[in-house]
């Protein structure tokens, strides 16, 4: 992406029904930019609502074109009983920010319902 603010990240949407309980959601890819030094940032909408700040979590490149781990995981507040949609948004600071997630390089996006 070349977005400098959260967009959808492409084929990482996820619906789950769950109780009133929060969900684990995570992400395990690499990524890289092409501009030394800019932010690769990730973030998980829950209905609508940005769990993760406007800036979500960043990756910052020190070196351009060069991968590295970008998984994080994270946890929801409670929610309600129902019907629930995750989307896996992300942005870049600079330059053109990629995430690995091919079959050469696969990458996961998950999440799961935490129950006592």
């Amino acid at each position: 992406t070349t977005s400098t603010s959260l967009v959808d990240f492409t084929g990482a949407t996820l619906t789950l029904t769950t109780g009133a309980n929060p969900v684990l959601v995570g992400l395990a890819s690499s990524c890289q930019n092409n501009t030394a030094n800019a932010n690769i940032n990730y973030s998980v909408d829950v209905d609508g609502t940005n769990e993760l700040g406007t800036g979500g979590i960043a990756f910052n490149a020190d070196v351009a074109d060069q991968q590295q781990d970008c998984s994080f995981s994270m946890m929801t507040s409670d929610l309600t009983a129902a019907s629930h949609t995750i989307k896996l948004e992300w942005s870049t600071s600079a330059g053109t920010a990629t995430t690995e997630c091919n079959t050469s390089v696969p990458c996961n996006f998950w999440v799961v319902e935490v129950t006592d």
